[in-house]
């Protein structure tokens, strides 16, 4: 199994309670919650994930993902 070789941050900036968590946990882990827990200053997740290196190339890369919520 390769090593990523980046991360990429991503951070969530909105008004509280518009979905921002709720939108990184379905991504994350397909689920959603109807209970609402405010998130206190930040949180994050990590998840590694392949992309295409190039288009019309079968090469792929695994990238670190990390979600950030504020």
């Amino acid at each position: 199994m390769a090593i990523p070789q980046r991360t990429i941050k991503l951070v969530v900036i909105g008004a509280a309670g518009v979905g921002k968590t709720s939108i990184r946990g379905q991504y994350i882990s397909q689920r959603f919650s109807t209970g609402y827990r405010a998130t206190i200053g930040a949180d994050f997740i990590t998840k590694v994930v392949q992309v295409d290196e190039r288009e019309g190339s079968e090469e792929t890369e695994r990238v670190t993902l990390q979600i950030w919520v504020h």
